[in-house]
């Protein structure tokens, strides 16, 4: 009898285990999600300055997004240009389960230059937040600011040297103008028939760059000059003023005539 007893407790607390089970409610999410809502801005226009780089530029600001359940989520800044609908948005902060960011003058900065946008200039972007749970599930987005940026220039120029671009006269180096990492640009003239390379500084001591360097793609109108000692360009387009575009990382050459 005492074992039918032990037998018959075991079943009912077995039972009594699915029972409870059965009457556990099902988390499930929110089929209509509402995207943060994103803090605006006092201000629409914004000129940066590095003397200021240690400065908060800014609190981002947002609401938190309710799931229906309790699960981590991640916010993230994203950025791109003003009325392209973020179809070239960039990242450029990411935080679980927060929703406020401290951002520097100097990181505003360079995560502005990330993107690609020009220092020096004036330009319209927009900005907002994206929440997610995983891939399974599409990110839901804030509400957009709008505003304009004039970043200052945090890369430091190189320059050419040559009787391409000037003379083989260091006080008479071209700068050209370092608009990313190791990415530089400038307009200036190029003289048909006349040489170049580029350095570092304006110091014949400095690092330098020839055709030696550039295993990318480089313009077809420079061409190696292999009579010179040192690794010089020949330039051999027309006379002109054109855009030169550098890549260190790429070690690639770009150029467009200027009209």
């Amino acid at each position: 009898m005492k074992k039918y007893n032990i037998i018959i407790t075991f079943i009912l607390i077995l039972f009594s285990f699915i029972a409870c089970e059965d009457e556990d409610p099902t988390a499930v999410l929110n089929k209509d999600i509402a995207g943060s809502t994103l803090q605006v801005f006092t201000n629409d226009e914004y000129v940066l300055l590095e003397e200021n780089e240690t400065d908060t530029f800014c609190v981002f600001a947002w609401t938190e997004v309710d799931y229906g359940v309790v699960t981590p989520v991640t916010y993230t800044l994203e950025m791109d240009t003003a009325t392209n609908n973020f179809a070239d948005a960039k990242e450029f902060y990411t935080i679980i389960n927060e929703f406020t960011d401290t951002v520097t003058v100097k990181t505003f900065n360079s995560a502005f230059l990330n993107y690609g946008f020009k220092p020096e200039i004036s330009t319209s972007i927009e900005i907002r937040v994206s929440a997610s749970i995983g891939t399974s599930y599409e990110p839901v987005y804030s509400n957009v600011l709008s505003f304009t940026i004039t970043a200052y220039n945090a890369y430091d120029p190189i320059y050419m040297i040559g009787t391409a671009v000037s003379d083989w006269n260091t006080d008479l180096a071209v700068e050209v103008t370092g608009v990313a990492a190791n990415k530089y640009e400038t307009t200036t003239q190029f003289t048909n028939g006349g040489h170049f390379r580029f350095f570092k500084e304006p110091s014949w001591d400095a690092d330098q760059w020839g055709y030696d360097y550039f295993t990318g793609e480089v313009s077809e109108l420079l061409a190696d000059e292999t009579t010179h000692s040192d690794p010089n360009y020949r330039f051999d387009g027309e006379t002109g003023n054109y855009k030169i575009t550098v890549d260190l990382d790429a070690k690639s050459i770009a150029m467009a005539l200027v009209e």
